[in-house]
C-alpha cells in the first residue's frame, strides 16, 4: 500500500549509510540515537506511521551532527512494529512502499529532519522477458551453489510473482554491493534495473563459485 498523497508534503527523513528501503521490501532497524527515537514516536503517533528513509552522500561524516545531503531518490514505508529495549534503544520492522524523489527540506522544527517529496511513477514495463528469465536462472544458481543462503533465496522467490518484486526483493535481501542497489533504485525502467540486478547477481555467483572451488565445498 502507498503512503498518502497527504503525507508526502512533510515525512519525517531518517538518514542511513548505504541503507536503501524497497517497494515490499521488510528492513529491521536498531534505533539508540535520540534524535532517530524522536522521529521514531513521532511516526507512532500519526495514523499511518510514515517515514522516509534516504542514503546519505559520500563524506557525510563532516557534518554528521548537522543536515547532511542525501540522495535525492529515496523509499518511503512504514513501521509495521517497534519494541524498546531494556537499554531504552528501540529495534523497528519498516516495510517499503514508495519510490520518492526529494523535493525540498523543511526548516527544522524537531530534533530530526522532514522533507518533502513526489512520488515516482513505476518503472517502465518489461520489453524483454529474456532478462527475467535470466535473472531467476541465476538466483537458482547461487542457491545451488551456496546451500547456507538456499532458505533466504528460495523465500525471496517464492515471493517475487512478478519481474519488480523480484529485483526489488533481491536488492533489499541479496545484494550487497551498494552501487548496484542505488542503481536499481534509482532506474527509471524495469528492463534497466533487471540488468544491473542481473549483473549484481552474477558477480556474486562468480564469487561464491571461486571461494567454492578454492574450499572444496561446491559440487
Amino acid at each position: 500500500m502507498n503512503l498518502p498523497d497527504t503525507r508526502l508534503e512533510r515525512l519525517p527523513l531518517f538518514p542511513l549509510a548505504d541503507v536503501y528501503l524497497f517497494p515490499g521490501a521488510i528492513m529491521p532497524l536498531h534505533l539508540f540515537e535520540p534524535r532517530y527515537i524522536a522521529l521514531l514516536k513521532h511516526s507512532l503517533e500519526q495514523a499511518d506511521r510514515a517515514l522516509a528513509i534516504g542514503c546519505l552522500v559520500p563524506g557525510f561524516e563532516a557534518d554528521y551532527l548537522g543536515r547532511p545531503p542525501v540522495r535525492p531518490i529515496l523509499g518511503g514505508g512504514t513501521i509495521l512494529a517497534a519494541r524498546e529495549t531494556p537499554q531504552q534503544t528501540w529495534n523497528i520492522i519498516v516495510r517499503g512502499s514508495d519510490r520518492l524523489q526529494l523535493v525540498e527540506e523543511h526548516p527544522p522544527e524537531h530534533s530530526f529532519r522532514e522533507i518533502r517529496v513526489r512520488r515516482l511513477p513505476p518503472p517502465a514495463p518489461l520489453t524483454d522477458e529474456a532478462h527475467y528469465r535470466t535473472l531467476r536462472l541465476l538466483v537458482a544458481r547461487i542457491a545451488l551453489a551456496a546451500p547456507p543462503a538456499r532458505e533466504a533465496i528460495d523465500l525471496v522467490l517464492g515471493q517475487a510473482h512478478d519481474a519488480a518484486t523480484l529485483v526489488y526483493l533481491l536488492a533489499a535481501h541479496i545484494i550487497g554491493d551498494p552501487q548496484s542497489r542505488r542503481a536499481i533504485l534509482e532506474a527509471g525502467a524495469l528492463d534497466d534495473q533487471l540488468s544491473i540486478a542481473s549483473e549484481a547477481i552474477g558477480r556474486l555467483l562468480l564469487e561464491v563459485g571461486t571461494r567454492g572451488e578454492g574450499g572444496g565445498t561446491l559440487h
